[in-house]
């Protein structure tokens, strides 16, 4: 290979990039079924403003698939309130779509559907998302989470076997809302009321020292009972070293408390000027 096909090669990879999290999502326009039965075009700039989440999945009338319609569809008010909008993508047509979801869910229909389906009959949206089964010719089941920008913030994508959590995705839904409103991230198991990561580092350790708090306080804990024990034992073989190296440690153990309630105090002080911010 020439140097010159390397960097064509090259180029053509940057194009195409294997990850689509923090890239602008691809925009698309299609025939789609509404919410209220009507046949009409769906168009992803439509949404630029508020976040977006496709929901990906392989066809009408399968197995798993309706179980998973019908559960976000149900969740519709909880995504509104974080401000997300529901919409579905397969590669059935418009027509398929509307059988769906006139048929009872009893049967293995969608009922009741409450947010758009998109027909992706040429397979060109799931292939430009990169979750396009090839073997099958139908998209995985995967959900792609788009703030307001345009930006891909999430992309998960299930195997045949399971289907997608819509409280997981809805915990998602919730912490970029809370990123766009505050700048502050989600540590892992973040759940909607917990406190979020500032991006400013020092803000971030206090948040470390608070969440690991218990932690420490099991250590200082399991230190005094060895230190009883100690000195039992050197009480009982009359070891006067022992008790020089304890007394050492003791003022080691002093300072580190003294320190520890220093920064508990400017925690305090912190915590006040915060408040008198809200306040003006």
């Amino acid at each position: 290979m020439t140097e010159h096909e390397h960097e064509r090669e090259h180029e053509e990879l940057a194009k195409k990039p294997s990850v689509l999290v923090g890239r602008e999502a691809p925009t698309f326009e299609a025939d789609a079924l509404l919410p209220d039965g009507e046949i009409g075009r769906v168009a992803l700039e439509e949404y630029r403003g508020r976040p977006t989440l496709l929901i990906f999945y392989a066809l009408d009338f399968s197995c798993v698939c309706p179980t998973e319609i019908v559960a976000f569809s149900e969740a519709v008010d909880e995504f509104e309130a974080a401000n997300v909008s529901l919409v579905g993508v397969s590669v059935d047509s418009v027509y398929a779509h509307a059988a769906w979801a006139a048929t009872p869910r009893s049967l293995g229909g969608v009922e009741g559907l409450r947010f758009p389906l998109v027909a992706d009959l040429t397979k060109h949206i799931a292939d430009e998302y990169g979750v396009l089964d090839c073997e099958r010719g139908v998209a995985h089941r995967a959900l792609v989470l788009i703030d307001a920008d345009g930006i891909v913030q999430a992309n998960l994508v299930y195997g045949r076997p399971f289907g997608p959590s819509v409280e997981e995705t809805l915990r998602l839904a919730k912490g970029l809302a809370r990123w766009g409103e505050t700048g502050e991230t989600c540590p892992t198991d973040w759940r909607e009321g917990d406190e979020g990561i500032p991006q400013d580092l020092e803000a971030a350790e206090e948040f470390y020292r608070e969440r690991y708090a218990d932690e420490e306080d099991d250590e200082e804990t399991l230190e005094e009972e060895i230190l009883e024990i100690e000195i039992s034992e050197m009480e009982e073989t009359g070891d006067a070293d022992g008790f020089e190296r304890m007394s050492e440690r003791d003022e080691k153990r002093d300072e580190k408390k003294e320190k520890k309630e220093r920064k508990e105090e400017e925690k305090e002080e912190k915590k006040k000027e915060k408040e008198k911010e809200k306040d003006k």
